[in-house]
């Protein structure tokens, strides 16, 4: 990870994590009290998160949200295998999205699936959106996911689109 401090006109060097976790889709989010979270595809295996409470001049080791179980979608298309969207609402909480087949007996097609954390290092189980039944046969994938900065909490305004 690098940083700016002077609205992007220069870089800082690289800082790796602790551990220097290998991955892609990384979304950094900047909570109310200056803690960066950053989620991220553990190249598809799992949904992991790194932090840093100093602005990215060090980062924690990686936490694990979820393993993700996904299901190869129809005609080879490219679907983004565990690729996470993440966003933060006005109040801090962090939400992270992607596709995963744990829900359908068998895993014969993914739903968006998600999970939340308020600190970033403490993740809630991973719920199903209920797009549909999980018995419809429809393959969910690619999520991308919005939340309105000025709602949170049970009001919050949350976007979520897919394929």
């Amino acid at each position: 990870m690098s940083r700016s401090t002077d609205g992007g006109a220069t870089w800082s060097s690289p800082v790796s994590p602790s551990g220097s976790p290998s991955g892609l889709g990384g979304q950094p989010l900047v909570q109310p009290n200056g803690t960066v979270v950053v989620p991220y595809s553990a190249n598809g295996s799992s949904v992991r998160a790194f932090s840093s409470a100093n602005g990215g001049s060090s980062w924690s080791s990686t936490t694990l949200i979820a393993n993700v179980s996904s299901h190869g979608v129809a005609g080879n298309l490219r679907d983004g295998e565990g690729l996470p969207s993440a966003e933060i609402d006005g109040s801090g909480k962090i939400y992270v999205t992607w596709q995963d087949c744990r829900f359908r007996s068998g895993c014969p097609a993914n739903d968006i699936v998600y999970a939340t954390s308020t600190n970033g290092t403490t993740w809630s189980a991973v719920t199903r959106v209920p797009i549909d039944t999980t018995t419809s046969g429809a393959d969910h994938f690619i999520p991308g996911i919005g939340i309105d900065p000025a709602t949170s909490g049970a009001t919050a305004k949350i976007g979520l689109y897919y394929f």
